[in-house]
């Protein structure tokens, strides 16, 4: 990654943080971050649909008070990859009945669009910009049992639930299973709300290749010691590990970890900072 591409990420941050106007059309031909909203507002000729492409999931349409006092209806976009974002507007001529393309309308267009806009996200590595962040996107690195020890503390997502426990991927070849029972405060009666997706901050308890790994979000006093639910912030609730809500995870290749680690050299997440909360 070279100094351009960091001075790009920084004033798309800068931007999104600091402008009120979170239209889209301002970080056309930029490079977005993940977790970034877009609301697909602007100028439009006559009524349109929307095409949402690679990298970006449509957000529901939330209701926002002009300044004349009447609603407007909204819709919005999440980036979920690094890329560059790209649009694209062409006129409808007629419909395919094979075409598989998720469309949607915005709130304010009629039914009857007659022109039809594209925007997705460009993979950094058809654009030749930054060919380091590529793994970022995917998860090309899978590590073995025998790597890890007692006591290591992982990062996971959780898959689904095995009758008392909770099987959770952690990027090794075969998962980690949670017991329920695993988290502060937690008892027959009064469970952690944990869901599929989820994103767990735990502890390894056991790491033998011959069984599989189990994980806990307590220590040995029986203290989470901040081991939980990442991104959710409700105080009481059982298996939450506090913190600000949201947010979102990323994969990243070794090598890149160890870059971001040295910020005399790499100094990103120390800007990034500055506008973003890292953790």
């Amino acid at each position: 990654m070279n100094l351009a591409s960091i001075d790009n990420i920084l004033r798309g941050a800068r931007l999104q943080t600091s402008s009120n106007d979170s239209s889209y059309q301002n970080f056309l031909d930029r490079l977005v971050l993940p977790g970034m909203v877009f609301e697909l507002s602007g100028p439009h000729d006559g009524p349109v649909s929307w095409s949402i492409g690679p990298g970006l999931v449509c957000v529901p349409m939330s209701r926002m008070k002009t300044g004349v006092g009447k609603n407007k209806l909204v819709d919005s976009i999440l980036v979920r990859q690094f890329g560059i974002l790209k649009f694209k507007c062409k006129k409808l001529e007629g419909t395919d009945s094979t075409d598989t393309i998720k469309r949607f309308k915005l709130g304010n267009s009629s039914s009857d669009s007659r022109s039809e806009n594209f925007i997705w996200v460009e993979c950094l590595a058809s654009t030749g910009s930054v060919t380091t962040l590529l793994p970022l996107t995917r998860l090309s690195y899978r590590c073995h049992v025998g790597q890890f020890q007692p006591e290591d503390k992982v990062i996971g997502v959780v898959m689904k639930k095995a009758g008392e426990s909770f099987v959770v991927d952690i990027g090794c070849a075969s998962p980690a299973i949670l017991n329920y029972l695993s988290f502060e405060g937690s008892s027959k009666k009064n469970r952690p709300d944990i869901h599929a997706g989820d994103v767990l901050y735990a502890m390894i308890t056991r790491a033998d290749r011959d069984l599989e790994i189990e994980l806990s979000c307590v220590d040995e006093a029986g203290k989470a010691c901040g081991m939980g639910i990442l991104g959710r912030h409700e105080p009481g609730t059982v298996g939450n590990a506090g913190g600000r809500s949201g947010g979102i995870l990323l994969h990243c290749t070794q090598d890149l970890v160890r870059r971001l680690c040295n910020q005399d050299e790499f100094p990103l997440l120390k800007l990034l900072s500055k506008f973003l909360r890292i953790s």
